[in-house]
């Protein structure tokens, strides 16, 4: 295993990639299934096959494949989910946001018992499924309009045996009016695709990668989230989603009139927009 790290550390160095000891770490202990330490400590020994796997992982990586669709699998709030080429990739600020809404959430069931959480851009589902698993007493009704993100989140909806997320195929906005009339509270949770054309082009390689219908909005990557606010404005629907860090000015002179709350990431940077109905 150690000689097999450092032929893996070589080949990312020759390859002028970055973090270059923490990708062969995790692309063995993938292909192994254990801890590098604990790989070592009981001598496993490296066949060929176990070697071809590491190399045919690293080749795709310094292709810029990111490391989630090489290994069909990322971990969310210490979770492994699947996920798969076409649908996007979940970020950290996104469990900062799980985090905040369930709070939200919390003091939203204080007020009324029957609360309904809407999600736009399921994803791989990672959003609606963490807080359904917290919250079994909830209804969740998510959309996405691409059909891998649809088979991607019914497949992690059965790994974490939820069966409170109704999932639907479609635009949001073109079906959302059906359910406007659920009982109780309602609550519109997204991270939806808020990237500018011109941001798209200076995204990292492996970023590049993943669905462009997931990452980039017209109108400087706001369209979807102001459709959304306003949307929520309108019906008195709580509302919290992810934002650009340089979108929050721009939000706000869109809605001078809206009390609007915004909450920074770990790395404080105003990264989610929250409206609460009066």
């Amino acid at each position: 295993i150690q000689s097999l790290y450092s032929e893996a550390v070589q080949f990312l160095r020759a390859s002028n990639t970055d973090d270059v000891d923490m990708v062969a770490l995790f692309v063995i202990e993938q292909v192994f299934g254990g801890k590098y330490l604990a790989l070592v400590g009981s001598s496993v020994t490296v066949d060929e096959d176990g070697r071809k796997r590491v190399f045919d992982a690293l080749n795709q990586y310094v292709q810029h494949v990111p490391l989630a669709y090489i290994f069909e699998s990322v971990m969310f709030r210490g979770v492994d989910y699947y996920v798969r080429p076409g649908v996007l990739i979940p970020r950290p600020e996104t469990e900062e946001m799980v985090d905040i809404v369930m709070g939200m959430i919390r003091d939203l069931t204080q007020k009324d018992s029957r609360v309904s959480v809407f999600e736009l851009g399921l994803g791989s589902g990672v959003i609606s499924i963490e807080l359904a698993v917290q919250f079994p007493d909830v209804s969740f009704y998510g959309w996405d309009i691409s059909e891998t993100a649809i088979s991607v989140t019914k497949q992690n909806m059965s790994r974490r045996g939820v069966d409170n997320i109704q999932v639907f195929h479609g635009d949001f906005f073109d079906s959302i009016d059906d359910y406007l009339s659920v009982d109780g509270v309602q609550f519109l949770v997204t991270n939806p695709p808020y990237i500018s054309e011109s941001e798209y082009a200076d995204l990292d390689a492996c970023v590049l990668e993943e669905p462009k219908l997931a990452l980039v909005a017209d109108d400087d990557g706001l369209a979807i989230i102001t459709q959304a606010l306003r949307l929520c404005i309108t019906h008195s629907i709580a509302f919290i989603s992810e934002i650009g860090y340089r979108q929050h000015a721009r939000i706000q002179e869109l809605f001078p009139m809206v009390s609007l709350r915004f909450i920074d990431d770990l790395s404080g940077h105003h990264r989610f927009v929250v409206y609460l109905p009066d």
